[in-house]
């Protein structure tokens, strides 16, 4: 993987978890996940929608086998993001 591939999916990754965490996204088709999976926050499950360092992590695992990489890329991706995610926050 590239460099320029990783800032890539790093971006990528960021994106879309920022989608799926905060955001309504397209008919509000992320907000209505989050409320019907678990509105209360109780179970691991709820509380995970609503983590971006929880979903960033999946997500990263998918960016990476789908680029080709493996374990090293998927950690580095999945770390790269909870720093854009801390640096946009602020």
């Amino acid at each position: 993987m590239t460099p320029f591939t990783f800032i890539l999916a790093v971006l990528a990754v960021y994106r879309l978890t920022v989608l799926i965490t905060h955001e309504e996204g397209p008919f509000g088709a992320f907000a209505w996940v989050r409320e019907k999976i678990d509105p209360a926050q109780k179970s691991w499950l709820g509380r995970g929608l609503n983590c971006p360092a929880c979903v960033s992590f999946w997500i990263s695992l998918a960016a990476a086998w789908l680029l080709g990489g493996g374990v090293l890329e998927w950690l580095g991706i999945a770390g790269a993001v909870i720093i854009v995610n801390k640096v946009m926050s602020k």
